[in-house]
């Protein structure tokens, strides 16, 4: 009840949002950029939903420990590719498929090798792309 007292005010908020900005995309453009601002909600509350019942349909307690850091660095991986696609910008395409990939190489190793891998081979991705968009940026100025 919580999750969706939190999720519901932030997907209209970005809608409305979303409206406002649309003076320089076309319609098509816009409509894109909504789906893309409402799937950070629907891909979480997916992933919570799908974690927890994997838990607790195969009793398996532990999965939670690993699934919970890795699944939303799967997520935020797939949405930065959606990114890419939507707004052609391969660095964040390239950052999504790095984090995906490592998010599903995480689950292969035992504990506490998931966690190691996340923050030093996830972090490494965002240490590489930061000048990379500082770069970018300053070309689309």
């Amino acid at each position: 009840m919580l999750l969706a007292a939190g999720v519901i005010p932030g997907v209209i908020l970005s809608f409305r949002a979303t409206r406002h900005l649309r003076g320089s995309s076309d319609e098509a453009e816009a409509w894109g950029e909504q789906m893309l601002g409402t799937s950070w909600a629907t891909a979480f509350i997916a992933l919570a939903l799908a974690i927890s019942g994997l838990a607790a349909t195969l009793d398996i307690q532990e999965a939670q420990v690993v699934m919970w850091p890795a699944g939303p660095v799967g997520v935020v991986g797939m949405i930065n590719i959606a990114e890419g696609v939507v707004r052609r910008n391969q660095l964040h395409y390239a950052l999504g498929s790095w984090l995906v990939i490592v998010a599903g190489a995480a689950l292969l190793l035992p504990t506490p090798g998931p966690f190691w891998v996340l923050a030093l081979a996830g972090g490494l991705g965002y240490v590489v792309a930061i000048p990379l968009e500082r770069r970018r940026l300053q070309r689309a100025v």
